[in-house]
């Protein structure tokens, strides 16, 4: 039986409170940011596949972050796959953003911070992995998070069909069956990102070169974009942690076509949106979040800022909310 959750009947000066409670409580911890003066109406329902959850989501307009803050205090590690059924999703995640459209999907990871926007009377199917089952299936599915699908997208819809038939077994077959169903689930899910790499590839053995160097890309990107902006770090010291050469660093991140200079700045501008996005932050003058992301050149900071998010530092503490989803 399906577990649902939902503001509605709750007075509106507290349901904003409320929801966030209920992500939590379903999903992990999480800011949500929404109209403090009218509420936000929002119903999740959640049903267990053993280790895997599935979702559905309905709600009102509203930003969900998963902050450094949260995942240092939960630890928890998922891939979450949100199938939008109405309205654009906004994603920002690992550097990337954009929109999916209805009948497409996003996948992100709870490890990483994250941001989802989304408009009034907006529902999705979600299914949430643990990150050690699916990589398990498929090792390379972090390649995946935030990036548009490549192939035609007919597996997607097989994926979510699949779960949404697993959402209607009666409550002892879901019991009896739910370690085999999880364990298809991420077989499946598998599946698509496994297929959409390979619809997407037209350098093979390029991508076959890179493969081989995949963990270690992995880890050097995971140590800059976890580093102090204020600490000034360099590819030596990436290069001393993982007891390789600078060199090395730099040939590593060449083969997945980019540099130590660009991931830095990625993740410097990465860590001003997040503290410009945190209301808890607004008491900071830009120059200071500027400082504290790790830049020093204001005029610079501000056109980076505007060529990265498609808005200004200002606009986005301002609006209070991602861009505009209609």
């Amino acid at each position: 039986m399906a577990h649902v959750h939902s503001t509605v009947g709750v007075d509106s000066s507290r349901q904003l409170l409320k929801w966030q409670q209920i992500m939590g409580d379903v999903y992990y911890r999480v800011d949500i940011v929404g109209d403090r003066k009218h509420g936000i109406r929002g119903t999740l329902a959640e049903q267990a596949l053993g280790r895997v959850s599935l979702t559905r989501f309905d709600s009102d307009r509203q930003r969900v972050l998963r902050t450094r803050a949260h995942i240092a205090s939960d630890g928890e590690d998922s891939y979450v796959l949100v199938f939008p059924e109405t309205g654009p999703l906004y994603f920002e995640h690992q550097g990337r953003n954009g929109y999916v459209q209805a009948g497409g999907y996003v996948m992100v990871r709870s490890s990483e911070y994250y941001e989802l926007s989304c408009a009034d009377n907006f529902r999705n199917t979600t299914i949430r992995i643990p990150a050690q089952a699916l990589e398990s299936e498929y090792p390379r599915a972090w390649t995946h998070c935030a990036r548009a699908p490549r192939g035609p997208g007919e597996f997607a819809g097989v994926v979510r069909g699949f779960a949404q038939s697993a959402w209607r077994l009666n409550d002892a077959s879901r019991q009896r069956l739910g370690p085999a169903l999880a364990s298809e689930v991420a077989r499946l899910v598998a599946i698509l990102l496994r297929g959409e790499e390979e619809e997407g590839d037209e350098a093979g053995a390029a991508e076959g070169g890179r493969r081989g160097t995949d963990w270690l890309y992995r880890e050097i990107v995971s140590r800059i974009r976890g580093c102090d902006a204020e600490t000034p770090l360099n590819a030596a010291q990436v290069a001393q942690q993982l007891r390789i050469s600078p060199g090395y660093v730099h040939r590593i991140l060449a083969r997945h076509a980019t540099s130590f200079g660009e991931q830095l700045r990625e993740a410097h501008l990465q860590q001003a949106y997040e503290m410009l996005a945190d209301a808890r932050l607004n008491h900071l003058t830009i120059k200071e979040v500027m400082y504290r992301a790790g830049f020093s050149n204001f005029s610079h900071f501000c056109y980076a800022f505007r060529q990265r998010f498609g808005c200004t530092a200002g606009e986005l503490r301002q609006r209070g909310a991602a861009p505009a989803v209609s």
